[in-house]
């Protein structure tokens, strides 16, 4: 479903999901417009979708999103003209999960608002906290933070986070560790990433190739 577009991106939600680590929730995709996920990643033209994200894979970051799976074939089947228009009502208590790829906060708050209202529950994060964006997303999303700094300053703003660390033992004592890594609890059944004010803030350990990619300290 086509739920969102303007000259740059286009933002597709699914209703089927084989993710073994968020179960079957609607996954919400993000894309720039003008080349598919793998070519603008490879000519850096992902700005539209993920803008400064560090993790990107144009800036060989440790992004865990296969651009030639979901995102590509999302991809192929929007540019085939695969997708109905939006429906708000196909989100009535369903799980929603906003940022399969690319970032959320680069669609207006009020399509957010309304989709986070009728489902079920929702999960989301973003790395554009510190730009110019409404804050008032802070009310749905994570702020998606590098490092201990970045971590206080978020707090400052009053965001709850998410962190991607090397070491699970540097970490805040009001960062909890993520349920799915300590315990297989999948995000459908959890949802504690739904942004707001209350709460603890959460955090995932990076492992094997991609802990050696990501810009974080």
């Amino acid at each position: 479903m086509i739920i969102y577009e303007n000259q740059t991106i286009v933002a597709i939600a699914t209703f089927k999901s084989t993710n073994s680590k968020t179960g079957e929730m609607a996954q919400i995709y993000i894309l720039a417009k003008s080349h598919d996920p793998v070519t603008a990643s490879k000519m850096q033209l992902d700005d539209a979708n993920c803008g400064d994200c560090v993790h990107k894979h144009s800036e060989g970051g440790g992004c865990y999103v296969n651009l030639g799976h979901g995102p590509l074939a999302v991809y192929k089947a929007w540019k085939n003209g695969k997708y109905p228009k939006f429906d708000l009502d196909a989100f009535k208590g369903v799980e929603v999960r906003f940022g399969a790829y690319g970032d959320p906060a680069f669609l207006p708050f009020e399509l957010v608002q309304s989709i986070a209202r009728v489902a079920k529950k929702h999960t989301g994060y973003t790395h554009q906290w510190q730009n110019d964006i409404d804050p008032r997303f802070a009310r749905y999303f994570m702020a998606s933070v590098d490092s201990l700094a970045q971590y206080r300053k978020a707090k400052l703003y009053n965001w709850r986070t998410f962190r991607v660390v090397r070491d699970a033992t540097d970490v805040d004592p009001h960062e909890l560790h993520c349920v799915n890594e300590t315990h297989g609890i999948q995000c459908i059944d959890c949802g504690l990433c739904n942004g707001g004010t209350a709460g603890r803030d959460i955090f995932i350990e990076a492992h094997g190739a991609r802990k050696k990619r990501l810009a974080i300290a």
